[in-house]
């Protein structure tokens, strides 16, 4: 896969171009934004990971030319991930809070390649999410993690609660906002669970 990785750290560029390289992906580099848009504009990445501290051009101006273009981002962030983030455009497909592990960056590439390729639609009562296109009944742009939690708990699966929270605030807020049924709640003894939301 080509990938276009962008941080304004050249240490962080030179061990995950490294990594990345290792993992055989074909690696180019950028340290601010300026050199992410001429370089997006010479070759046609396939997924770009980009920091969302940039000099000279933000990170979500160049976020958002992304999303226009389709084209898949992880966002890197100094930032703890909240439900704010999430329910905001532009939205990258996933995103990785510093202090991370290189399996961790890794898997969610992984993920990232699976669903574009398929075509399948995940479908929950009046809920569907179309995985290659990171959207909610082709309308909201989600993230890796809300898909993936949406399938766990289609399947009746344990969610990791100590990073689920920001994420499942988010999806049952774009539930709402598309006037959908289901809801995830909290259950005692139980944990997180999908419920029928009543609109009466």
């Amino acid at each position: 896969m080509n990938i276009l990785l962008a941080d304004p750290d050249r240490d962080f560029l030179n061990a995950f171009q490294r990594l990345l390289t290792a993992e055989q992906h074909i690696v180019r580099t950028s340290f601010d934004g300026t050199q992410v848009i001429r370089k997006l504009a010479e070759t046609k990445d396939e997924l770009v990971i980009l920091n969302d501290v940039l000099p000279r051009i933000p990170s979500q101006e160049i976020l958002k030319m992304l999303n226009d273009d389709n084209l898949p981002v992880i966002v890197v962030s100094h930032q703890k991930i909240n439900t704010g983030i999430l329910i905001q455009e532009p939205l990258a497909n996933a995103y990785l809070s510093f202090p991370f592990l290189p399996a961790e960056l890794l898997h969610l590439i992984d993920s990232i390649i699976r669903k574009q390729q398929t075509a399948e639609k995940l479908c929950y009562e009046d809920v569907y999410f179309d995985l290659a296109a990171f959207k909610l009944c082709g309308q909201l742009r989600v993230t890796n993690e809300e898909i993936e939690i949406f399938q766990t708990l289609v399947s009746d699966g344990e969610l990791d609660n100590k990073r689920a929270g920001p994420y499942i605030n988010a999806l049952n807020y774009k539930l709402e906002t598309l006037q959908k049924s289901p809801r995830i709640r909290y259950i005692i003894h139980e944990g997180y669970r999908l419920v029928m939301n009543s609109h009466e």
